[in-house]
């Protein structure tokens, strides 16, 4: 099992100098609006994640009038007692220690402590475009996978390049097909290992979501998932080779994973427009657990869960149905914020 049972922060946002006991289930941190309760989730999110989860400039998350920050976390994991630490200071450079003794790099922390965070922007999941779930399906596979984080970067990297030239030839009104593919032949094999990932992804989480929803919304619903993607039929090699001309005249390159989604559907329309906020609010948790599975899984271990200000556009069915689920063996630790300490019966409460 995973979890935290004690963390301290020093300087981080709005906390001077803040202490917290942590329970290895449910963990409820409550309080009035701009008291700090999502900034004591997102430093959980930096012991784990070695980042924030809302503002990436680290010299930002300092505490005013102060120049630097500490966050100090003390996990259970396996048995074994983990103390990290974690330290910014503005003009300087991270520091990150299991153990008192520091990485030399911070990316190897990644994966010892996994972790879900989901925080009220990430409605963007179910009502944005689809660039936003493929980050949550490649923040899922980063976290279980180290060859996919590679190849997604490497991926990445050479579609740059790909499109560079593309616009090259725009300028110099120029094409050269025997270029294109001598990129092409580099992206095709991480193209195929990216894309066969998200399918195993997909296929494993489509009925675990289907039987969180039913637990969350306490009924049946018309809702679906369809992962769609052009290599389903085609290899990427033939696809990039039908679309030069057009790739050429838009300038970009119209074939690849980057153009995959995962589509959500309420009565088989698309759920941003056509379910409720509650609806769409419990496609997300559903989701969100269905991932948490989907991670044990893969490495045996059940990540931390970390729930920002999720009980709003929930009815009390829905409110009540999730905190059993998040009570349940399905899930380890949770902790979650809320402007009231009365949604909550037996539950570690921690008020600020």
């Amino acid at each position: 099992m995973l979890y935290i049972n004690k963390l301290h922060v020093v300087n981080f946002k709005s906390h001077q100098d803040k202490e917290i006991i942590f329970l290895p289930k449910l963990n409820a941190i409550c309080g009035n609006n701009g008291c700090g309760k999502t900034n004591l989730i997102d430093a959980i999110n930096y012991l784990c994640l070695t980042k924030s989860y809302f503002n990436s400039i680290d010299v930002q998350n300092i505490k005013e009038n102060e120049n630097y920050f500490v966050l100090n976390g003390s996990f259970m994991r396996k048995a074994n007692e983990e103390h990290i630490f974690f330290g910014y200071a503005d003009g300087g450079k991270k520091v990150l220690k299991k153990n008192s003794i520091a990485y030399e790099k911070i990316n190897e922390h990644i994966g010892l402590l996994p972790l879900i965070t989901n925080a009220p922007s990430d409605a963007a999941i179910v009502t944005g475009g689809s660039i936003e779930r493929r980050k949550f399906i490649d923040s899922t596979l980063s976290q279980t996978d180290a060859v996919y984080l590679v190849s997604l970067m490497k991926y990445n990297k050479m579609m740059e390049q790909r499109n560079a030239q593309l616009k090259l030839f725009e300028k110099n009104n120029t094409f050269d097909s025997s270029l294109l593919l001598l990129y092409d032949e580099q992206i095709a094999p991480l193209n195929k290992y990216v894309h066969d990932k998200r399918i195993h992804f997909f296929n494993a989480i489509y009925p675990l979501f289907l039987m969180n929803y039913v637990a969350i919304a306490n009924k049946n619903e018309p809702i679906n998932l369809i992962y769609n993607s052009e290599f389903k039929e085609v290899d990427y090699l033939i696809a990039a080779s039908r679309n030069y001309r057009r790739d050429m005249a838009l300038g970009y390159s119209t074939s690849g994973i980057h153009k995959d989604d995962m589509e959500l559907l309420f009565n088989n329309q698309p759920a941003k427009k056509w379910a409720s906020q509650g609806q769409q609010k419990t496609i997300l948790l559903a989701l969100r657990i269905a991932q948490l599975q989907y991670i044990e899984a893969e490495i045996k271990i059940k990540p931390i869960l970390l729930l920002d200000d999720i009980f709003d556009r929930l009815d009390n069915t829905r409110c009540k149905s999730l905190i059993k689920l998040l009570k349940s063996d399905l899930v380890g630790q949770v902790i979650t914020t809320h402007t009231s300490e009365e949604i909550f019966e037996n539950e570690h409460k921690i008020n600020l």
